[in-house]
């Protein structure tokens, strides 16, 4: 592919291109550099993308300026939504930092589980409330992992089904107020039995 220079930057018109920093690089970096060219930019080293919500979006998720950073960190520096954290965490399975833990949640539950996906036991300290639809057992028991925080549920009364395992984890989140019916896949043990 042809490299042309625009402004302070080469473009490869339709080039594949593979960056190797490490450490630390601002996500406007990235996403100039995604910019200017048609073609697949890679990241292979270890690095640490930083910048606000908008920032790392244009650097991982925009079409027209995104990079493939399939094993970077990522670092906040503001507090992304929901759906903004959702869009974002499928394009890493590094280390993601939130600007704030303790940060208030809102979305649907196939957005929170997206945005959750990986994140430690505990990790989020603030308050989750799933909207829409009821979740299914398994993104309720990634919610639920993810947080010590009050989580609210979008109704009472929806049926769970599943593995006695998934199904403990599922309701042993920061809630009480679940009435739904359960229907276990296999026999539970007797502390799983208790949580459920």
């Amino acid at each position: 592919a042809g490299i042309v220079r625009a402004g302070s930057f080469a473009v490869a018109g339709s080039g594949v291109l593979s960056i190797t920093d490490t450490g630390s690089v601002a996500a406007t970096v990235l996403s100039a550099i995604g910019a200017k060219t048609g073609g697949v930019v890679t990241c292979s080293g270890a690095l640490t993308i930083t910048g606000t919500t908008a920032e790392i979006t244009d650097a991982l998720v925009t079409t027209n300026s995104k990079v493939l950073a399939s094993s970077a960190n990522v670092t906040f520096s503001d507090d992304p939504t929901g759906a903004e954290l959702a869009a974002i965490n499928p394009k890493t399975s590094g280390t993601i930092t939130l600007n704030d833990t303790a940060q208030n949640f809102s979305g649907t539950a196939t957005q929170l589980a997206a945005a959750f996906d990986g994140f430690g036991t505990n990790a989020l300290t603030g308050t989750i409330t799933i909207t829409g639809a009821a979740p299914s057992p398994s993104e309720l028991k990634t919610i639920s992992d993810a947080t010590s925080g009050a989580i609210t549920l979008p109704s009472t009364n929806f049926t769970l089904s599943g593995t006695s395992s998934d199904l403990a984890d599922a309701l042993s989140g920061n809630f009480s107020n679940y009435a739904g019916n359960v229907t276990l896949t296999d026999n539970p043990i007797h502390a799983q039995l208790g949580t459920i």
